[in-house]
C-alpha cells in the first residue's frame, strides 16, 4: 500500500463513512416514505435536500459497487467501517481494503460521482 493518499482515496473514505451511516439507519420503515410527496412546480427542493439526496445516491452506488467487489475485499470494507469482525488466513485485509477502495473510486468515477 501506497505512503500517500492522493484526494479522490479521501474522498472515497468520506463517502465510505456516509455510506455506513446509510447502512446503519433504519431504511425499511414497512414501505412508507417519511415525507409527504410534495409536488411543486419549479423545483423548490432545498440545499439540505439536495445534499441529502446525492449521499442516498453514492451510498446506494457504492453498497451496488460492493456486491461486485470479491467477499473478502467486501467484508474488508465491513470490518473497517461497520465494524464487522472477520478474521482469514487466506488474504491480508489491508491489501483487500486497499482493492476495495480502487474498486469503489472506479465505479464512482464510472458513474460520474467523483
Amino acid at each position: 500500500m501506497k505512503d500517500t493518499i492522493t484526494a479522490n482515496e479521501t474522498k472515497v473514505k468520506e463517502y465510505l463513512a456516509d455510506w455506513a451511516e446509510w447502512m446503519r439507519a433504519d431504511n425499511t420503515k414497512l414501505g412508507y416514505p417519511s415525507k409527504s410527496l410534495m409536488l411543486a412546480s419549479g423545483g423548490s427542493t432545498s440545499f439540505e435536500d439536495m445534499c441529502e439526496t446525492l449521499d442516498n445516491t453514492i451510498s446506494k452506488a457504492i453498497d451496488a459497487i460492493l456486491e461486485g467487489v470479491t467477499i473478502s475485499q467486501r467484508l474488508a470494507v465491513h470490518h473497517y467501517h461497520l465494524g464487522a469482525v472477520w478474521r482469514s488466513t487466506r488474504s491480508n485485509i489491508l491489501d483487500d481494503y486497499a482493492d476495495a477502495l480502487m474498486a469503489i473510486e472506479f465505479g464512482l468515477r464510472r458513474r460520474g460521482l467523483i
